[in-house]
């Protein structure tokens, strides 16, 4: 998978056409970004994409990819964008949308992430967030607007962030879609109070 970021204008159907070549593969941007059809989408927001020849794709017109290929310049990708009205993203120091942590599988999805612990950081608070876990594989969800995870410190003060991937992930909120960074830590462990982290962002 890779990572893309909206630009001002573009719908679910640019982002199906420009990364897969037709419409049919709406079905691949909803289903992996936990998105409904009818989804608005912010400006900014990123998107996982099935990567062609690495990905299992289902939807895909491989001459209309190569024509958009032809069409670049500079090297820069060329965008389908239909000026669509966009979803507002409220700045981030309105925002006061849960953070989520705990153990499960290493293929939980959105669904499971939202029934992992609940917490709330204040927009007073300090840029960091306790979490504790005593499980296998840990997950820490954090809205996207809080910005990337910079540091992972265990009790201590170890900085374990490479310990973790980071995906990108849409949880549904209160009835809207939100962009959210999954921290997953890599390897099935048995945690302990030691194994217990405080986050920060960047």
């Amino acid at each position: 998978m890779k990572t893309i970021t909206i630009e001002t204008g573009q719908n679910i159907i640019d982002i199906a056409e420009q990364e897969y070549g037709t419409l049919e593969a709406v079905y691949h941007v909803c289903n992996d970004n936990n998105l409904p059809y009818d989804a608005l989408l912010y400006a900014g927001q990123k998107l996982v994409i099935r990567e062609f020849g690495v990905d299992d794709i289902l939807f895909i017109n491989v001459a209309v990819l190569n024509e958009f290929k032809r069409k670049e310049k500079d090297g820069l990708p060329f965008l389908v964008n239909s000026r669509t009205p966009m979803a507002e993203l409220p700045p981030a120091e309105t925002v006061d949308l849960p953070s989520f942590y705990g153990a499960g599988a290493v293929g939980l999805n959105a669904e499971g992430i939202l029934g992992l612990t609940q917490i709330f950081r204040q927009s007073q608070a300090a840029d960091d967030l306790p979490f504790v876990a005593d499980m296998e594989r840990l997950f820490y969800a954090t809205p996207s607007v809080f910005g990337h995870v910079a540091h992972a410190y265990q009790l201590g003060g170890y900085d374990a962030r490479t310990s973790f991937d980071e995906l990108m992930m849409n949880l549904i909120i209160n009835g809207e879609v939100q962009p959210y960074y999954v921290l997953r830590l890599k390897h099935d462990t048995y945690l302990t109070e030691a194994d217990n982290f405080k986050i920060t962002f960047r």
